[in-house]
């Protein structure tokens, strides 16, 4: 049977139509996946907040404390964590406001686990320095951070006079206002740790003329900042000659590598 010219355009116009057809379907089906992943989406959005309000109420605190300075209650409260509020959305800021607020606290870490708890650990601050300030004296910890001012000084601390510290409040670093002063002073420090001497007060109101008690029982004079390192390292090696029972002043102020000699006077 011959095929006549309207039969060919019959069906080219089945073809586009089929065509067209399959395009449709095809746009469907995607377009019924872009909504399937929409609402997944929506579906994963909607979960993440309410898992980050209404779910995962925080019902228990628990407080791990070597610090005997503040009750459990105490921590709790500064740390901002509230019985009830999401147990991720609450006490974000709980490990630096706590040693902030409780000063004789240096560490806190918060740790939450599933599905409703949180525990709060603290590692307690120590006493070390007194730091010598008009009238005041600044008890600090071994960072500087301020733990108390007080009007007297306890005799354990190692006292520290001749600095200027600027107004600070209780829980934050000591702001010294001579800096040439600080970074002096942690360097004594430094090279006396070294060498394991035991320091009872640093004054350095002079730089010229800085004097160190160490061992509870010798004066040291080291003069200027000069040779530093040698001059503690030859103090190191005077203080494991002398007798234990001796006591005195020890001048280094004129110590240099070329006249490296400590005059020991006895009490």
């Amino acid at each position: 049977m011959a095929v006549t010219p309207n039969d060919a355009i019959e069906e080219r116009r089945r073809e586009i139509q089929n065509r067209r057809k399959a395009q449709k379907a095809k746009h469907r089906k995607a377009a019924l996946k872009r909504f399937f992943v929409f609402l997944c989406i929506v579906a994963v959005i909607t979960l993440a907040i309410l898992s980050l309000t209404v779910f995962f109420p925080v019902e228990k605190i628990t407080v791990e404390s070597k610090s005997s300075a503040y009750t459990n209650e105490q921590i709790i409260k500064a740390s901002g964590i509230e019985k009830g509020k999401n147990l991720w959305m609450t006490g974000f800021n709980a490990e630096d406001n706590i040693p902030v607020k409780l000063p004789f606290i240096a560490e806190a870490e918060v740790i939450r686990k599933f599905p409703s708890t949180i525990i709060i650990k603290t590692k307690p601050a120590k006493a070390v320095y007194a730091l010598s300030n008009k009238k005041d004296y600044y008890i600090c910890d071994g960072d500087y951070k301020v733990l108390e001012i007080k009007k007297e000084l306890n005799d354990s601390l190692i006292l520290i006079s001749g600095v200027q510290v600027n107004k600070t409040k209780v829980g934050n670093r000591a702001s010294f206002a001579d800096d040439k002063k600080q970074e002096t002073l942690e360097r004594i420090f430094a090279l006396l740790t070294e060498k394991k001497i035991n320091v009872n007060s640093v004054d350095i109101a002079e730089l010229m003329e800085m004097k160190v008690r160490v061992e509870g029982k010798f004066d040291v004079h080291f003069g200027s900042s000069a040779h530093l390192d040698l001059k503690i390292a030859h103090l190191a090696g005077m203080l494991k000659k002398v007798d234990k029972d001796v006591r005195g002043s020890i001048d280094l102020s004129e110590y240099t590598p070329e006249n490296d000699r400590g005059l020991l006077t006895r009490e």
